[in-house]
C-alpha cells in the first residue's frame, strides 16, 4: 500500500470559500486527502460518492440547514456511521441537542483555529473522542 492510500479523506462542507481553501490547504499539508462542497447538497453527493472517513459540516449553507444535512447522512446505509465535527458561527441548544442525537463528535464555534479543528479530527479518526458538546 502507497502512502497516498493509506491518507484518510476529509470531506468539508463548508460554503465560505475562504475558510474551506484554508482548511483544505492546512489538512493536505498535514497528510490529509480532501474533498470539499459548498452546497448541503453537493455535500451528500459527495459524501455518498467518496465515502470520507470523517466530514466537517457547517450549519449555515446556502440551500439547506447543515442539521437537515446531518440526518440525510444518518439515514442512508453508507454514511450514517462516519464521524462528523461541526463547526458554525450560529450556537444554539436545538442544534446541540439534535447533533448529540446525531452523534456529532464536536460542535465547535467559529471562529476556530486549524490547529484546534485538526487536533478534534485526528482525536475523532483514531476513536479518542466520545461525543462532545460542551463549548
Amino acid at each position: 500500500m502507497n502512502q497516498e492510500d493509506e491518507k484518510k479523506r476529509i470531506l468539508f462542507i463548508e460554503d465560505n470559500p475562504s475558510l474551506r481553501e484554508l482548511c483544505a490547504y492546512y489538512f493536505e499539508k498535514a497528510g490529509f486527502q480532501i474533498d470539499a462542497a459548498a452546497m448541503g447538497v453537493d455535500g451528500i453527493k459527495a459524501a455518498l460518492e467518496s465515502a470520507p472517513d470523517l466530514i466537517v459540516l457547517d450549519i449555515a449553507l446556502p440551500d439547506m440547514s447543515g442539521m437537515d444535512v446531518l440526518t440525510r447522512l444518518r439515514l442512508s446505509e453508507g454514511t450514517r456511521n462516519i464521524p462528523v465535527v461541526i463547526i458554525t458561527a450560529f450556537e444554539s441548544e436545538e442544534n446541540r441537542g439534535r447533533a448529540a442525537r446525531d452523534g456529532v463528535k464536536k460542535f465547535m464555534i467559529k471562529p476556530v483555529s486549524l490547529m484546534g479543528l485538526l487536533e478534534v479530527v485526528r482525536s475523532a479518526l483514531e476513536g479518542q473522542m466520545d461525543t462532545e458538546l460542551a463549548p
